[in-house]
């Protein structure tokens, strides 16, 4: 970028010192400088020689400095290359430097063998899981000998004494997969594929009964966990159903998994079959103190990717930066990319941006989004439908597949975040759109087309011999419809307007119906309810009114202002109530409940809304002057049609 430092140089070795303190004083940099018409820059160097001067000296440091900017741009996109070369080194290195080791670390359990079965002691009993470094080339028999102290310290634990048992070394649960005498620790751990050894020292008994002892975890041999359970991957904790006492809560685990556990995952419910219960139970979330309780019947752990994704369920905020007067566009390319569409659980948030640059003071919470959904409908309606009453989207050459789905994916959040739908639409061309299949189109383009030409089909309806109408209005209005015939009667005229109306309502916007029913129909809205929506969404004086909460005790000229307040919603026609509606609560329909009305002190007359709760504040003042005064001011302020969001 050209510096001003740099800039000033130039101009005072051209004798243009004045110039310099012209361009501080109007916030001229080189950026500006290239992007001034000849014209504008005359005004600040008159002479043609130093202007052209001005602008190679500009046009010259600003591609030094881009030269630059991609010469940084570059080093930055190197760095992390040979950062993860370093890091691949050091990773390589630190492998190299572990198997150079002549020793590693193993984990070692417990495991009781009676009889055909096997039971996995847990800590509470002396057992549970030891870690413990051995060298490599250790053999079985001394590595038993490293490992009974552990379980067995001063040579005997809660189960008896060393000289009870005969031990053995498994690398499974089950015991079946012994380490053989002559193999070290080194050679297991490569015939098994293995980076870390877990084994696990096994206690045979013959003369020893311990069937009155709680045991922890039993597994018959007959009918093994792995027999069982090799396509589920799941764990079998056999637990005793004749135990008199209570099994113990069972302990979650403070964690992120525990906090966020998705209410969709499989809930703990009893599945029954022929022999014992079984639980659906996350084995991560029970303690080794609770298993020590555990015997002979089964309590089953599904794997976790059987269980509900819990970022499915998580809360995400999106937020989508609008410019004022230009909300339809940013929108549209927001959900024209792929990774802002089909979010069907995520809570979209406003930022709307000023016509300087600057963020609007507002924090979202629901009015500054509806206040940037009613932007989007009138521009919608302006720009890409036709209509009077109610309207149907046109085809437009600059608007393919992927522009219109990006409306219709703006629907689909006014709607689910909101509650907002653009009733303005014909019903019928909506009904298409949601149930494959639109209702008779006939009332919907009577109120589509003109007045004057409602007004024209009304009387030739009504006459039978069309004595009342004029032939010249009547056919140019049959052309402008691309009529294939005449109707010579009013049953005649009846049914040419049927298939008049199917072709603009339903046939014409065809394209965008498709485009917009893979995507809205997810809202699963019933025939019944679009109907209910239409009606209860559309501005009505009366429901105006209803919305209404004034403070439970008003003083004299409370009541006034109530009244004046009152009026004003009873003599706004149906140009002036959406507005009202969108000052007062963001959406230009009926989209919330109530409106809170609060009378303030202020030196401003003005009336003032926060849109996020619906509130409308109306100064005292007002109570000074007649309702003419009022409604004046108050329609002027509607009819602006420009509100920033300058309130917290």
């Amino acid at each position: 970028m050209l510096s001003m430092e740099k800039l000033q140089e130039f101009l005072k070795n051209r004798g243009l010192s004045t110039v310099f303190e012209r361009f501080q004083e109007d916030k001229i940099d080189g950026k500006v400088i290239l992007e001034l018409t000849d014209e504008e820059l005359k005004d600040y160097v008159p002479v043609k020689g130093d202007r052209v001067s001005l602008r190679v000296f500009a046009r010259k440091q600003e591609g030094e400095t881009s030269a630059e900017c991609r010469k940084l741009e570059l080093l930055k996109a190197l760095q992390p290359k040979a950062r993860q070369k370093n890091t691949d080194n050091h990773t390589s290195q630190k492998q190299s430097l572990i198997a150079s080791k002549t020793d590693c670390a193993i984990t070692v359990g417990f495991c009781l063998s009676i009889g055909d079965s096997f039971r996995q002691v847990r800590a509470p009993l002396g057992g549970g899981i030891r870690q413990i470094r051995v060298s490599k080339e250790l053999k079985k028999n001394k590595l038993i000998e490293r490992i009974v102290p552990l379980f067995f310290p001063n040579g005997k634990n809660c189960k008896g004494s060393v000289d009870d048992f005969v031990f053995d070394l498994a690398t499974d649960v089950t015991g079946n997969q012994f380490i053989s005498d002559d193999e070290s620790v080194q050679q297991v751990i490569q015939r098994l594929g293995l980076k870390h050894l877990r084994c696990y020292l096994v206690a045979s008994s013959h003369d020893t009964d311990t069937s009155d002892e709680l045991p922890d975890i039993v597994f018959n041999e007959t009918s093994t966990f792995h027999e069982q359970h090799t396509n589920e991957k799941e764990d079998v904790i056999i637990i005793n159903d004749k135990m008199t006492e209570p099994l113990p809560a069972l302990a979650l685990e403070e964690s992120d998994l525990a906090s966020n556990l998705s209410a969709q995952s499989p809930p703990l419910s009893p599945i029954h079959d022929n022999q014992s219960p079984v639980y659906n139970i996350p084995t991560e979330f029970i303690e080794e103190d609770t298993l020590a309780w555990l015997d002979q019947s089964e309590v089953q752990f599904p794997s976790y990717s059987n269980m509900a994704d819990i970022n499915d369920t998580l809360s995400i905020v999106k937020e989508i930066k609008l410019h004022r007067g230009n909300v339809f566009q940013d929108f549209v390319d927001f959900f024209s990319l792929e990774e802002n569409r089909n979010c069907r659980t995520t809570t979209f948030e406003a930022k709307m941006v000023k016509g300087n640059g600057e963020i609007e003071i507002a924090e979202d919470n629901g009015g500054v989004m509806r206040d940037a959904l009613s932007e989007f409908y009138q521009t919608f309606y302006l720009q890409c439908t036709t209509g009077n009453t109610v309207s149907v989207p046109v085809l437009r050459h600059d608007m393919d597949s992927t522009h219109w789905g990006a409306v219709a994916e703006v629907l689909h959040l006014a709607y689910r975040q909101e509650h907002m739908f653009p009733v303005k639409i014909a019903m019928p061309f909506m009904q298409q759109v949601l149930f494959g299949q639109g209702n008779n189109p006939m009332e919907a383009f009577m109120q589509m087309i003109p007045d004057c030409d409602r007004v024209l089909l009304e009387d030739a309806l009504a006459s039978n011999s069309f004595s009342s109408v004029d032939e010249e209005e009547f056919l140019d209005l049959m052309s402008r419809h691309d009529s294939k015939r005449i109707p010579t009667d009013a049953a005649s005229l009846k049914i040419v307007l049927t298939e008049i109306a199917h072709k603009e309502i339903i046939q014409m916007p065809m394209f965008v119906a498709d485009c917009w029913s893979r995507i809205l129909k997810t809202l699963n809205i019933a025939p019944d309810d679009l109907d209910k929506i239409y009606r209860q969404l559309k501005p009505s004086t009366k429901r105006v009114l209803k919305m209404f909460q004034f403070p439970d005790s008003m003083s004299a000229d409370e009541n006034n202002l109530a009244s004046f307040l009152k009026r004003l919603v009873r003599e706004m026609d149906m140009s002036h109530l959406p507005l009202f509606l969108r000052f007062c609560t963001g959406a230009d329909m009926t989209v919330q409940d109530k409106i809170s009305v609060r009378f303030t002190e202020t030196t401003i007359r003005c009336p003032t809304a926060h849109t996020c709760g619906c509130v409308l504040e109306i100064p005292r003042l007002y109570a000074a002057e007649p309702f003419m005064t009022f409604k004046s001011e108050f329609l002027t302020l509607l009819q602006n049609r420009y509100w920033q969001m300058d309130i917290v």
